[in-house]
């Protein structure tokens, strides 16, 4: 069984009400392809977390 904790920062989806451009949020398909990197990394590997966060820190 493997565990891995993702904590994604201001993505843009719906849920996220925060006052800043919409475009320098992470889209949600880059938040996905995170995960499922980690879910098929190889055997001998476990990831057990992954920040997924924008390139540019956002202030707001």
């Amino acid at each position: 069984m493997r565990v891995i904790s993702v904590f994604p920062g201001p993505t843009g989806t719906p849920l996220f009400t925060g006052d800043v451009d919409r475009p320098q949020l992470i889209q949600p398909s880059t938040v996905a392809r995170a995960i499922i990197n980690a879910i098929t990394a190889q055997e001998d590997t476990q990831l057990t977390e992954i920040q997924v966060r924008p390139r540019q820190e956002l202030s707001w």
